[in-house]
């Protein structure tokens, strides 16, 4: 196939009245994963939004852009907004990217980070005079945008995360042979050795995905000096105790067994005035998924903590900082306490922890009593608590008798409601129809003097917005406005539908169709397929759920296709067999709504779901064409090939062990080895620096070709795993690519012809 033109491209992407690839980019939504700030009496509220009108993506597999910044929250912004007059103002309009604002105690100043001067940097600045104050000594090095500056109680001094001076101490090297090894030659040694610990250490290839060593380090604002406090360690999250004296920190020492995907944390407490501090951690043998569900005690002596991931028993428990002497308070509750981001919250008085699982409140005491279903009796669903921002302590209303908390009704609407933890009542202080509402830890906030709400909500149509809720009343005021541009834009029809696969599994759907189509037009339909994945729990969110600045269903809808979302919930090994049923449940539910074409249906999918697209065309000829973006298909292969232990025997592929245990079903499992049942056109996209082995499409490609079947291969250059990732100029050539494909066997009446 030939190569794409920038000229070509344009004409694809800017058809008359369509919603174009550069349309995608402009949307405006917050950054991933990174918490609001609201200063304590509730008059400013400091966020980061992202576009992609000028990204310039990664390079390679690296998840780090050029300068430093994690690639999912490159080109970010600062706002400031004045709640009182509704006012805003771009903080660091041109600077590159910045996040994570934080404000102080005070309200005065601002901690953010940006890559402003060409790496990145902690900033703080000066709301009443408008001055920056830049810390150039050491380098912010996050990987999460969750990992944000933390102010000490007096607002004297700020801790992070810098990129570390030390050689690696947690992450292992790629080879670990006595000597360092020509460059012309890379060694893979799996046998443990020995090393001289005078010796210069052996070169290694950075740390890949963001799992490097970083330090912990104190930024004084009175003299403009940075301290290194814990060096060369696998940083995870860290908290500053109540009373400023002390640091908790944990840090990831990696899977806890061969065979499964469980990480395992170690709690270190450190005295925060230290430098290069090195001593022994409360505990090492911590399951949780990123190291951040934990909370100090609001006397400071103690850390509360949850424990989640593949082996983890989901329960609390509180360590005493002074003897490391650790109880577990839900040992007899079989409910999940586990979380991979929210925290266990302490009440003001220390001597309770408050915590949402399985759809209620739950108060645990600490002095031994057992834990309370405090909403046991409610039909409403409850799930997230709110706090003030990266604060251990809730916030309570009503005197102190009540926690806020984010919640659904059984209809699925949404509401924020205040839970008595005396009595259990639960009472609706806001339900809001038409959008879906969230106060999770990166979706909340609450002025700490005032008791005003912060939250997001957002609808399939409307992207999200920070919105208000007073103390107190019952309705709500847009803060923020980030997307006035959008409301216009025709996002097609949108329906649930429902079908049940033949071993009788129910499961549901997201169905956007052209606005035009009808059982006298129906739509040609590209199924967006993903084996394991519940995409129809986002039918609430803006764009349903769908990367929207990269992937809105738009893209499809404006050019004449119908897109379906299909769950296909997989239970067992037998993956390649469910996912065949799953697949001829929801075409025929998708066909019976009269608006799809039966004769004109395409089926795409990335990841594990171009696996599923490569399983599904060699069991099933109903897709006239395919796109298998970064898939796997020889488990086989695969399996001899990673490193990411665990990934094919209980993770993700759940082949319920290793290739020597189940031979045959690593083999059935694997489309390669059923190439000759092809009928379907395949086009295969990777990138040639994508952890999925370039290799894994190579055999697709190679087997087809040599059966004659109608198949492609595009490998894009220093390119990772996801588009997404990629600069502008590679992923607006995907979709050209994409829509090439799919126009040429599914020819829906909208498509832009050469």
């Amino acid at each position: 196939m030939a190569p794409v033109s920038l000229l070509h491209i344009a004409l694809v992407t800017a058809t008359a009245g369509s919603f174009t690839v550069e349309d995608g980019y402009a949307i405006n939504l917050f950054l991933p994963r990174v918490p609001i700030s609201v200063t304590a009496d509730g008059r400013w509220l400091a966020y980061c939004t992202q576009n992609r009108v000028e990204f310039a993506g990664g390079g390679g597999n690296s998840a780090y852009s050029s300068t430093g910044v994690m690639i999912e929250i490159e080109r970010g912004t600062i706002w400031v907004t004045d709640v009182e007059n509704g006012t805003h103002e771009n903080l660091t309009r041109g600077w590159g990217s910045s996040w994570a604002p934080r404000w102080s105690p005070d309200g005065r100043a601002l901690a953010f980070y940006s890559d402003k001067s060409g790496e990145p940097h902690l900033y703080v600045w000066d709301r009443l005079t408008g001055e920056y104050e830049e810390f150039a000594s050491a380098t912010a090095r996050t990987f999460f945008g969750f990992e944000v500056p933390k102010w000490t109680p007096d607002g004297r001094a700020v801790v992070y995360k810098a990129l570390s001076e030390e050689p690696p101490k947690t992450e292992p090297t790629p080879t670990n042979a006595p000597e360092a090894d020509p460059p012309f030659v890379t060694v893979w040694d799996s046998r443990p050795r020995e090393r001289d610990p005078e010796a210069e250490p052996t070169p290694s290839a950075p740390p890949t995905r963001g799992w490097g060593d970083t330090d912990i380090v104190l930024a004084n604002r009175d003299t403009g000096e940075v301290a290194r406090v814990m060096t060369g360690l696998s940083i995870r999250g860290y908290d500053i105790s109540p009373d400023g004296a002390r640091l908790a920190v944990m840090v990831r020492l990696g899977s806890e067994r061969p065979g499964t995907q469980q990480q395992v944390m170690a709690l270190y407490v450190c005295p925060l005035a230290s430098a290069g501090w090195e001593g022994r951690p409360l505990r090492d043998d911590i399951r949780q998924d990123y190291g951040i569900s934990f909370t100090w005690s609001p006397d400071s002596r103690s850390l509360a903590y949850t424990t989640s991931g593949q082996l983890a028993e989901g329960d609390v428990y509180v360590v005493d900082v002074a003897t490391s002497d650790r109880r577990n308070l839900t040992e007899d509750v079989p409910d999940d306490f586990g979380q991979a981001y929210e925290q266990p919250l302490w009440t003001p008085d220390g001597t309770a922890l408050v915590c949402a699982a399985g759809g209620n409140v739950w108060r645990i005491p600490v002095d031994g009593l057992p834990p309370r279903n405090v909403t046991e009796s409610c039909d409403s669903v409850f799930h997230n608590l709110a706090r003030p921002t990266e604060s251990p302590m809730l916030y309570l209303a009503d005197g102190g008798t009540s926690v806020i908390v984010g919640g659904r009704e059984p209809d699925g609407t949404g509401g924020i409601y205040r839970v008595d933890l005396d009595s259990g009542s639960a009472e609706a202080a806001f339900v809001d129809t038409a959008r879906v509402l969230s106060l999770g830890r990166f979706e909340g906030d609450v002025g700490a003097a005032t008791g005003d709400i912060f939250f997001f909500a957002q609808s399939a149509r409307e992207p999200s917005d920070v919105w208000r809720l007073p103390p107190g009343a019952t309705t709500t005021t847009r803060v923020t406005d980030t997307n006035p541009h959008l409301r216009d834009i025709d996002t097609g029809e949108i329906e649930s539908i429902e079908w049940t696969t033949e071993p009788g599994v129910s499961a549901r759907g997201i169905l956007v169709t052209p606005t035009a189509a009808s059982r006298e037009a129906p739509a040609p339909m590209i199924a967006v397929v993903y084996a394991g994945g519940m995409p129809s729990r986002a039918i609430g969110r803006f764009g349903v759920g769908q990367a929207v600045q990269t992937e809105h269903p738009a893209l499809f809808t404006s050019r004449g296709y119908a897109v379906l979302y299909p769950d296909m919930p997989m239970d067992g090994p037998d993956r390649a067999e469910q996912i065949s049923e799953a697949a001829d449940a929801f075409l025929d539910a998708a066909i019976a709504t009269g608006k799809v074409d039966a004769e004109r249906i395409g089926v795409y999918g990335h990841s594990f779901g171009g696996y599923t697209v490569n399983v599904l065309i060699t069991r099933t000829t109903r897709f006239r064409a395919a796109i298998a973006g970064a898939s796997r298909g020889n488990l086989v292969s695969g399996f001899l090939e990673s490193s990411n232990t665990g990934y094919y025997e209980t993770g993700q592929v759940g082949m319920a062990g290793t290739l020597w245990e189940h031979r045959e079903r690593y083999i059935e499992n694997s489309p390669v080895f059923r190439l000759d049942r092809v009928e379907t056109p395949l086009l295969l996209i990777h990138g040639d620096e994508d952890f999925i082995p370039v290799t894994q499409a190579r055999e697709m490609y190679f087997g087809l070709a040599r059966l004659g079947k109608d198949v492609a291969l595009a490998e894009y250059r220093e390119a990772d795993h996801w588009p997404g990732f990629w600069s502008n100029e590679k992923h607006t050539d995907f979709w050209a690519r994409f829509f090439r494909w799919f126009d040429e066997y599914l020819e829906p009446e909208a498509s832009r012809r050469e």
